[in-house]
């Protein structure tokens, strides 16, 4: 069973990714401060960014294990996306996954992450 999008909750709107979302993305992957924390390198160019948010916009479902859903946070104050959670779907038998997050450095300290996950 997968949940219909939007996911709301107090204060966000968890949705797909939509290709809209580029300069949103590349303004927070771009960031040396955010990136440390990636398993790859920091995005530098907005081609970089373009075939991430591809990527992005087809890890919508979670059919099977190894694959990752991944959902654009949006505050609407703002207006923008301001980051991104993602589920992967690690393992049937043993009934487990992983919750991960990047959030734009504006937006850190104002509980985003722990509400959107």
């Amino acid at each position: 069973m997968l949940p219909g999008f939007p996911l709301l909750t107090a204060r966000l709107v968890r949705r797909r990714f939509e290709a809209g979302d580029l300069a949103d993305l590349f303004a927070y992957l771009s960031r040396a401060e955010v990136a440390r924390y990636f398993y790859a390198e920091r995005l530098t160019d907005r081609g970089q960014a373009e075939q991430d948010l591809r990527r992005k916009m087809t890890a919508d479902l979670l059919p099977e294990e190894h694959q990752t859903l991944v959902l654009a946070m949006v505050w609407p104050p703002a207006e923008r996306v301001i980051g991104d959670v993602m589920l992967h779907y690690s393992s049937h038998p043993h009934k487990q996954g992983e919750i991960g997050y990047v959030l734009n450095r504006d937006y850190h300290g104002q509980g985003f992450a722990s509400e959107a996950a």
